[in-house]
């Protein structure tokens, strides 16, 4: 079973006994015997298993309220400026999206 392990970075990765290709999502046993999917983002060799960087938080910040998503969409405020917005924002009319 894959597990979590400190790479030399000084991240979290995830330690497999059989290589993954970069891209492969993964499940990962967490100390408190429950699981979580991990998606792969660089693999090392470590002894005969192979030490994983993991995709850490995809997205960015929101441009009209700021807050972190990792799904934000392509939308113009008032005066044309694009900007990528979360959801919520995203919902919002032309007219109250403010970018500037």
């Amino acid at each position: 079973m894959n597990t979590y392990t400190k790479l030399s970075t000084g991240d979290w990765g995830v330690l497999c006994e059989t290589r993954p290709a970069v891209g492969d999502v993964v499940t990962v046993a967490k100390r408190d015997r429950s699981t979580k999917q991990e998606t792969i983002a660089q693999v090392f060799t470590r002894g005969e298993k192979f030490a994983c960087a993991v995709v850490t938080a995809q997205g960015g910040p929101c441009a009209n309220c700021g807050r972190h998503s990792n799904h934000r969409q392509k939308r113009y405020d008032s005066s044309g400026i694009d900007g990528m917005c979360c959801e919520p924002c995203a919902r919002l009319a032309k007219y109250e999206l403010s970018f500037g």
